[in-house]
């Protein structure tokens, strides 16, 4: 049953492909990164192979909630207005309560892939320092696997071209991660990422992006 309703889970996320089929790479992007932070943490005693395997087949679910986002916001090519970007930010308790009624539909399966699922899902924008959302959890109380995704999804963003900006350079991408370590995020996970930067530019060479404007809006 449970690995059932895993491939169920997986089945969400490939409909929802569906709308917006060309963010694909940037998913297979954010889990390459988070197993990379994630065996680096691993190496360092932090988390064993289970938990790693969990974070890397699993990291591409943190934007499952965007797709019960209404498309004129998440498909938007304007700077969102105050009240525009509050319901973008509800996004990360869409996609957990989604996972929560699929759950009761199959009697409330739990596991620890689970649990790193709902977490991953919920917190990937908390911050360190504690001015993220839904919860505004601070430091260790952000689940590790949250810690991780939310650094991987930024570097992606950093790496990757929007509307408004060009892809960074490694160089600035670094300084940024290492400017925001202990306030957005996990210092840790910012020293695990930028350590094997050459190897998250080998990723962002191996799943690049073929965008439209409004795909690239709705990625990171």
């Amino acid at each position: 049953m449970k690995r059932s309703f895993h491939n169920i889970i997986k089945t969400i996320l490939l409909i929802s492909h569906h709308k917006d089929p060309e963010t694909q790479n940037h998913l297979k992007r954010v889990a390459e990164y988070s197993r990379l932070i994630a065996l680096y943490l691993g190496k360092r005693k932090l988390c064993n192979g289970h938990f790693i395997d969990a974070v890397y087949h699993y990291a591409d679910m943190h934007d499952i909630g965007k797709y019960m986002i209404p498309d004129e916001i998440l498909f938007s090519t304007k700077i969102y207005t105050p009240e525009e970007r509050q319901i973008m930010n509800e996004h990360p308790e869409l996609g957990y309560q989604l996972i929560l009624k699929t759950l009761k539909q199959w009697g409330g399966i739990t596991d620890d892939n689970l649990k790193i699922i709902l977490n991953i899902i919920r917190h990937h924008h908390e911050r360190f320092d504690g001015d993220g959302f839904p919860l505004k959890l601070k430091g260790e109380d952000i689940p590790l696997e949250a810690r991780i995704v939310t650094v991987a999804d930024v570097t992606d963003a950093l790496l990757s071209h929007r509307p408004y900006k060009k892809p960074w350079p490694l160089s600035d991408v670094i300084k940024y991660l290492q400017e925001g370590s202990g306030k957005q995020f996990d210092p840790l996970c910012v020293e695990a990422i930028t350590k094997n930067m050459a190897k998250a530019s080998q990723i962002q060479n191996q799943y690049p992006d073929h965008l439209t404007d409004n795909a690239i809006k709705s990625t990171g």
